[in-house]
């Protein structure tokens, strides 16, 4: 018997809407199996594709990766056209890979409701008789297990649900003790011939992407990064993007037709040519954020919505410093948490006197948001009661203006992807508009001034690159890539053979 902890993430948004999402990707793999890419396109479109935790969701489908997939009788019940034989083959599976967690954190809630908060601490905590766990992993755990309506929501806390009460007799039966000794690890399906490649490079994410194993909440960080250089931090170079539209003859759009300027048609063109690029790579544009390791998920802003607010701020503020790099700022926030000092801050208390790994560039910063915090007691509550995107990016720009620029809007965005908030016209400000991303934005002709002197002109920006990209999760990422691809730069040693209309084309002579 396995004591499994990469549980795999759930798609974005309420958790019981997410787990029929995940149910309805199951129904939908035919019983004779499919190609691997099949597999892994229906599961971009559903949100649930995460390549470092692919091996995780094979693992907990029992399916053997390969160039073909074929369902394995756990697939098949989990989709089973009954909806609640389906759920409860999923509550089945979820208790199978780690009968010791599940008995540990049900048995406590059947007992009394426990916060999510007292649930993680009881579980990093040496009466937990299991492997440890991370942070991440618990909480990964405990969206799934809402999701499955094992628990549920009881005011500020967590209380048995009704498929949990279901296991009740099996939570009596369970010997811990006896399984502990008998203990041993599940062994995966056997992979087939894979792939050679999972398709062509993938951008490499601008905020550091979640490794192969979650790091504990509170190990020892690693040694802060070198900064990487600006402006395109993090960015692979992708297939160059520079031949000529579908609609366009061999060289593209007549360099005499842009100088009348990059009107809407022209634009019109460059985006479909600009999708039409990105879907041919074969991968999704994912977001490149990790926000469990901040701590941001339902629960958590139920619990206690001022102080996840607050470390969501600290941690945009830290991976958006423009001389360190966003591995580093993740490194320097870990730092700050480890050593007590964001709850001290939050607190208004004084810091433990344990700041060694604590940098002090990191600490001035985390300061200076706490004050901004303090002087807003009400934000979260704010930002609940905006109308719209547009006013809680108001509301967000009166609190953190001047002190933040385009944090703001990876802060909204992390509050509408994870479900936290729900925002009508999320997408006009959910991407992040740094410079490099507005350089490009002009000479595509999608914004008359690379310059944002005030957070009027960034969210124009940002609008500007959800245009230009469309549905994309983090244009910003699509727009980097594109540029790197196609080795955009004022005086474009390229402008002459690329099939783009751009400022640097019509400046030809």
């Amino acid at each position: 018997m396995p004591q499994f902890t990469r549980f795999p993430p759930l798609p974005p948004g309420p958790y019981k809407a997410a787990v029929t999402a995940f149910v309805d990707v199951l129904r939908a793999w035919p019983a004779e199996g499919e190609p691997f890419r099949t597999v892994r396109t229906r599961l971009k479109r559903a949100e649930m594709w995460h390549r470092d935790h692919a091996d995780d969701l094979w693992h907990f489908l029992r399916v053997a990766p390969g160039e073909h997939m074929a369902r394995s009788p756990e697939l098949a019940a989990m989709a089973a056209a009954d909806d609640d034989k389906a759920l409860n083959a999923i509550a089945d599976r979820l208790w199978a890979v780690n009968p010791v967690l599940a008995h540990a954190m049900l048995s406590r809630i059947t007992d009394r409701v426990n916060t999510a908060n007292e649930l993680l601490k009881y579980v990093e905590s040496f009466a937990y008789p299991g492997v440890r766990l991370t942070g991440p992993q618990i909480r990964r755990w405990l969206a799934w297990a809402q999701g499955l309506e094992l628990v549920r929501p009881v005011g500020v806390g967590l209380g048995l649900g009704e498929r949990g009460k279901r296991l009740t007799e099996r939570l009596k039966l369970f010997d811990v003790d006896e399984f502990l000794e008998e203990d041993e690890p599940e062994v995966p399906p056997a992979a087939a011939a894979m792939p050679a490649s999972d398709g062509p490079a993938e951008v490499a994410p601008e905020v550091a992407a979640e490794p192969a194993a979650d790091p504990p909440l509170h190990a020892t960080p690693a040694a802060p990064a070198a900064p990487a250089p600006a402006p395109t931090r993090g960015v692979a170079v992708a297939p160059a993007p520079v031949g000529p539209p579908s609609n366009q003859p061999e060289r593209g759009v007549p360099v005499r037709r842009l100088r009348g300027g990059l009107d809407a048609e022209l634009r019109a063109d460059t985006t479909a040519h600009l999708r039409a690029w990105w879907g041919d790579l074969d991968t999704a544009p994912i977001d490149p954020a990790s926000w469990e390791a901040v701590g941001l998920d339902g629960p958590a802003w139920m619990e206690d919505p001022h102080r996840t607010l607050f470390r969501l701020a600290v941690a945009a503020g830290l991976q958006f410093e423009p001389q360190r790099a966003p591995a580093a700022g993740r490194a320097a926030f870990i730092a700050l948490d480890q050593a007590g000092v964001l709850d001290a801050l939050h607190e208004g208390t004084a810091p433990p006197r344990r700041m060694a790994q604590v940098e002090a560039d990191a600490l001035l910063l985390a300061s200076l948001v706490a004050r901004r915090f303090a002087e807003h007691p009400t934000l979260p509550e704010d930002l609940e009661r905006a109308d719209d995107a547009a006013g809680a990016f108001e509301r967000l720009g009166q609190a953190l203006g001047g002190l933040f620029t385009v944090e703001i809007f990876w802060i909204l965005r992390a509050l509408h992807r994870t479900g936290v908030l729900r925002l009508k016209g999320a997408a006009a400000f959910t991407a992040v508009p740094h410079r490099d991303v507005r350089d490009t934005l002009f000479r595509l002709g999608f914004l008359a001034s690379p310059y944002a002197a005030t957070l009027t002109e960034l969210a124009a920006a940002a609008q500007a690159a959800r245009a230009a990209v469309g549905e994309a999760d983090a244009p910003e990422v699509v727009l980097r890539a594109f540029a790197a691809g196609a080795g955009c730069a004022f005086g474009c040693p390229h402008a002459t053979s690329c099939g783009v209309a751009c400022q640097e084309r019509a400046e030809l002579p």
